[in-house]
């Protein structure tokens, strides 16, 4: 599972509320973990750096960590730079962010928006208070590759009283009555089913408990509608470049997501 976090942490109360999810699923998995701040291009170092660190340290003791002694770095730069470049330098195989902090009209452009286009490994965006590890996820699910992937991770990232769901929502024609006795909805369903039964023999026994839904409908009002029914605390995206869960285009399900997360979001590239 994951081997080195790295959580980007901007002295807001969000990033506290990352950095709690950081350190559970560190004390989960037994990873490392880096806390990275990054500073203002032109800011000078030094004492200042010193004052940061003490600040991230403190934080650190708040959260009664029991995973190995995180690293904490201080650098200076373009935030969404500095964070890939840590990504690489350190080999961190998760990154954690914390809510954003901008309106929805003013997410294209910001560094979110760029982490989530330009991040190489799974990006969980951290905003739920639940205390421990995740009792309730789901997983939006079609054919592609990085859907399966969501999955799998997904599935090796919860613990074994968890409860994941995998949701592929066959979106009907615009104006159309629902039939449940259409051969192409039985036949999409048995498909979907299939292919969810393939992944779930590829997968580990002593998981969580797992199953699959398969509804009509409008895509982000259904899959909306079965994380409110759900309670579910984590969903989970394949995040590509084409399809119905596509990026970046305005309107798509990741960039809805990210611009109003339901709960904690991750994406899986």
């Amino acid at each position: 599972m994951f081997k080195h976090i790295l959580i980007a942490h901007d002295l807001s109360l969000e990033a506290d509320r990352a950095l709690r999810r950081a350190l559970h699923l560190a004390d989960q998995h037994r990873a490392r973990l880096t806390l990275l701040h990054v500073l203002p291009e032109a800011a000078p170092l030094g004492a200042l750096r010193e004052d940061v660190e003490a600040e991230l340290r403190q934080r650190l003791d708040a959260g009664d960590a029991q995973a190995p002694e995180p690293r904490i770095r201080v650098v200076a730069g373009r935030p969404a730079e500095a964070i890939l470049a840590c990504l690489a330098e350190d080999g961190c195989d998760l990154l954690v962010l914390g809510a954003h902090h901008r309106a929805p009209a003013r997410f294209a452009g910001s560094n979110l928006e760029r982490l989530a286009r330009d991040c190489p490994v799974p990006l969980l965006l951290a905003t739920g208070d639940e205390p421990g590890p995740y009792g309730r996820a789901l997983v939006a699910l079609d054919a592609s590759r990085c859907a399966r992937l969501a999955l799998e991770l997904t599935y090796l990232l919860l613990p074994a009283d968890a409860e994941l769901r995998a949701l592929h929502v066959f979106e009907e024609d615009a104006g159309a009555a629902p039939d449940p006795a259409d051969a192409y909805w039985q036949a999409r369903g048995a498909l979907m089913e299939r292919r969810f039964s393939e992944e779930r023999a590829g997968l580990p026994d002593n998981g969580p408990r797992l199953g699959l839904d398969v509804r009509r409908g409008c895509l982000p009002e259904t899959l909306l509608e079965a994380i409110a029914q759900r309670r579910t605390a984590l969903l989970a995206l394949g995040h590509h470049a084409r399809g119905p869960y596509a990026q970046p285009h305005p309107g798509q399900l990741a960039q809805r997501m990210l611009q109003a997360p339901p709960c904690d979001l991750l994406l899986v590239r």
